[in-house]
């Protein structure tokens, strides 16, 4: 079977669905619907997705901003966690080693938030902004979590017992921030 014909029995199932359900219900509150362009003007763009296709509202795109910026922190802070553990605490000791990490951490944080919500056009409404500071918190805490538990055979309550370390709090604290970088700049911007 060809990808078209799974996409309109797809299609007809969603219709369906939606034929069952009551009136309020048919759209997802969180999507707009633009029904203003036909079937045809549609075609003649290329856009294969139809007449009353889903744009991507708010919350989604501050979703999809949250996950980037979480992906590209957690890879930053792979990094810089690596020269800090390798190069830095031998020389400066793990306290200072660590703080220093931070420092750039959010530093780096603090560009990328506001890259982020520029490329995925986040609005500066709360709703969006917190959608996009809980999933990149959800993403590094949930990287976290795994690279804890499946790289170094720890538990879960293990994992969540280094967090009452002083080291563990610090490292809690700067992630909270770096999640609430997004929202801080949205006020940021209403002000200036």
């Amino acid at each position: 079977m060809t990808p078209d014909v799974h996409l309109d029995e797809w299609r007809a199932a969603c219709r369906w669905v939606s034929s069952m359900l009551p009136q309020e219900f048919s759209e997802p509150p969180f999507m707009s619907v633009d029904r203003t362009q036909s079937r045809e003007e549609f075609a003649e763009r290329g856009d294969s997705r139809g007449a009353g296709a889903p744009k991507a509202a708010p919350v989604v795109r501050g979703g999809k901003a949250g996950a980037a910026y979480g992906i590209i922190l957690v890879s930053a802070g792979f990094a810089l966690s690596t020269l800090r553990v390798v190069f830095v605490a031998p020389l400066l000791g793990a306290a200072t080693a660590l703080v220093l990490e931070l420092v750039i951490i959010l530093i780096v944080s603090w560009s990328v938030a506001r890259w982020c919500a520029t490329t995925f056009r986040v609005p500066k409404g709360l709703d969006a902004r917190l959608a996009m500071a809980a999933v990149a918190f959800t993403v590094v805490v949930g990287v976290d979590w795994v690279v804890a538990v499946f790289a170094f055979q720890e538990t879960t309550t293990r994992f969540l017992e280094s967090y009452m370390t002083v080291a563990g709090l610090i490292g809690l604290c700067a992630q909270i921030a770096f999640a609430c970088f997004p929202i801080f700049q949205a006020r940021e911007r209403e002000q200036g």
